[in-house]
């Protein structure tokens, strides 16, 4: 009889690199972002102010890119992308979130 663990693929183990590039991926990602909705923006597509709302609320808006990007790399194993993506999606909610709590209910 044969083991069922001898057939199964090895794991990888993910590096410090592959999180690390997991984040450069969404920064790229966010940058990409923020250049189509000023373009939209500038093209006059739509509302003149939507694609700045957009740009300045990344922090919610992120999860159009950021949900297939996770599934691409989870389709791909690159578990350290992931952990990566996921790393610096929730530092950019947190920090989006809390500079618009900061600027609705502070003095800035």
């Amino acid at each position: 009889m044969e083991n069922k663990s001898d057939n199964a693929a090895p794991r990888r183990a993910h590096t410090s690199r592959e999180i690390w590039q997991g984040l450069t991926i969404l920064a790229l990602l966010h940058v990409l972002f923020v250049l189509l909705c000023l373009a939209a923006t500038i093209a006059g597509l739509g509302d003149p102010y939507a694609g700045i709302a957009y740009a300045a609320f990344i922090g919610f808006t992120q999860f159009v890119y950021v949900i297939p990007a996770l599934l691409i790399t989870w389709r791909m194993r690159r578990s350290g992308w992931m952990k990566g993506i996921l790393i610096g999606a929730a530092l950019t909610f947190l920090v989006t979130s809390t500079c618009a709590l900061a600027f609705k209910y502070g003095n800035l």
